[in-house]
């Protein structure tokens, strides 16, 4: 990207100017890199050439800065566009929900609908994600009636937004409704639908759902058992846990950060430590929610010198508590009548956590 730019200078000091095409390829490569600093030179460049802000040109700087998060330029730039076309606010609404804020996404669709601007299937999928993020149920169906008129019953990536858009609206009989409905499925689908009855605690449905997935061979990612685990989790049950352990080193994603982690979290909750010892101790690297899963697991069921110990090591690798760690560490210091730990314990967690003086 630096030798694009470098490759502009010289076009400009060799007497060959950039034209608003050629800088609006540059601008759709800075978009491709989320890098917004670069992305705001060639806007300057453009600037400088006098070459304004044609539609094609302001377009690709909409889009630019909205996938590279900065949604007040996205948006200045946007309040330019003397005409906005379904493009101009498909980057401007995209980039807002990309970046969560899902109120001002719609917000402009209003707009854009005010303006006499249709929306179209890629404007109303942005919407969806906006209704998920926000709960907003009855606009999320008015959105599904639209998406009907418009006839997008084929489309896999709209059917996904309906029921991601349902799950987390905690509308699961419409999302199994949308599901249902999809004349094909994918792994991406079954991902979604069993991702919204783990979420809305239908746990047994979220198994079930699974247990469905793989008799019918549809085969099965890193995203469908980490999700599937949690409702596992929930349910204490260990042989299902223990069958999806085996799926997992058999197909080759045992070593994946999330599966370890939900492994590891599901036999904690099962109560069978020591399988959770073994993952523990198994890993290849530190992070915080290992070591949460399993000074919790350590607390709960009454091993609370190794909890302590946990946290010890957890020191060492320099990874900070959270304050989900730190009150399974109280927990495990009150269960051993240990007041000097409990007390040194809290006088740390306050000076790295504030909030923990709430605990």
């Amino acid at each position: 990207m630096e030798k694009g730019m470098i490759k502009s200078d010289y076009y400009e000091t060799g007497g060959v100017m950039p034209n608003e095409f050629s800088l609006s390829i540059i601008l759709n490569a800075c978009a491709g890199l989320q890098n917004g600093n670069l992305g705001r030179m060639v806007h300057g460049l453009l600037l400088k050439l006098g070459h304004g802000l044609d539609q094609f040109s302001a377009n690709a700087l909409v889009d630019m800065y909205s996938k590279a998060g900065m949604i007040k330029n996205a948006v200045a730039v946007f309040r330019e566009i003397t005409h906005p076309d379904i493009v101009s606010w498909n980057a401007v609404i995209a980039g807002c929900v990309l970046h969560e804020y899902n109120d001002l996404a719609l917000m402009l669709l209003n707009e854009m609908k005010s303006s006499g601007t249709c929306p179209n299937v890629f404007t109303l999928s942005s919407a969806l994600k906006a209704c998920a993020a926000m709960g907003f149920k009855e606009l999320g169906r008015q959105l599904h009636s639209c998406l009907i008129k418009i006839d997008t019953d084929s489309d896999l990536f709209v059917a996904v937004g309906l029921i991601d858009m349902y799950s987390k609206c905690e509308m699961m009989d419409d999302a199994r409704r949308a599901y249902d409905l999809m004349p094909k499925k994918d792994i991406i689908a079954w991902n979604a639908l069993i991702s919204g009855y783990s979420q809305c605690g239908d746990d047994l449905e979220a198994v079930s759902l699974f247990s469905e997935m793989h008799n019918e061979n549809i085969g099965f990612n890193q995203t469908t058992l980490s999700t599937v685990l949690k409702s596992v989790a929930s349910l204490q049950a260990i042989n299902l846990c223990k069958q999806i352990h085996t799926l997992s080193i058999k197909s080759g994603i045992y070593s994946d950060f999330y599966v370890i982690n939900s492994l590891l979290d599901t036999y904690g909750k099962c109560s069978h430590i020591d399988e959770a010892s073994k993952i523990f101790e198994e890993r290849t690297w530190e992070d915080l929610v290992a070591y949460t899963s399993m000074i919790t697991a350590y607390s709960q069921y009454g091993d609370g010198e190794e909890a302590l110990k946990l946290y010890l090591q957890m020191q060492d690798a320099d990874i900070k508590p959270d304050p989900f760690v730190c009150s399974s560490l109280l927990n495990a210091c009150a269960n051993l009548s240990a007041y000097e730990q409990g007390k040194q314990l809290h006088v740390h967690a306050i000076k790295i956590i504030p909030v923990l003086c709430m605990v």
